[in-house]
């Protein structure tokens, strides 16, 4: 009998005793090179991510929770005042990929951005390794647009256009 899996996610705040949990899913994470904040070797390194997440005024990050309350991943935005962009950067532990948990967690942070941020903000950005394959189909999936290739694969996408 196939187990229905519930794609739900709730987007929380970081804060400091998350330190334990995220190193566990970051190291899962293949993605060191391509999302600086994901890399982390030791708690102490941890704990000064979550430091940032939790005292920047230049991030606005969340931890995913999907509907068992689990910390499935993160979703971080640098804020990009000159250009009213957010570029967002995410990882999903190893364990959880494949359940559309990318998907809505962009769809709740968006849905964040145009609440608290909709004059400032205007527009999303992702910056995907060209080999990363899932998180262009995630891009696909949402009907985000690939606007440029430098290096890297630059998506782009009005906030309304995700809520």
């Amino acid at each position: 009998m196939n187990e229905t899996i519930d794609t739900n996610v709730t987007l929380v705040p970081f804060i400091k005793e998350d330190t334990v949990e995220y190193l566990k899913l970051a190291n899962e994470v293949e993605v060191g090179k391509f999302f600086k904040l994901a890399y982390c070797r030791n708690k102490s390194e941890a704990n000064d991510i979550i430091d940032l997440f939790t005292t920047s005024e230049d991030y606005i990050a969340f931890k995913i929770l999907n509907c068992k309350n689990q910390f499935v991943g993160a979703i971080v935005g640098e804020k990009k005042e000159k250009k009213k962009t957010i570029e967002i950067s995410y990882f999903i532990g190893k364990d959880y990929r494949g359940r559309r948990y990318c998907e809505n967690a962009i769809i709740e942070y968006a849905k964040h951005i145009a609440k608290n941020f909709s004059q400032k903000y205007r527009c999303l950005e992702f910056c995907i390794s060209i080999i990363n394959y899932s998180s262009k189909k995630v891009m696909n999936t949402l009907g985000i647009k690939l606007a440029y290739t430098r290096g890297y694969a630059h998506y782009r996408c009005p906030v309304k256009n995700l809520i």
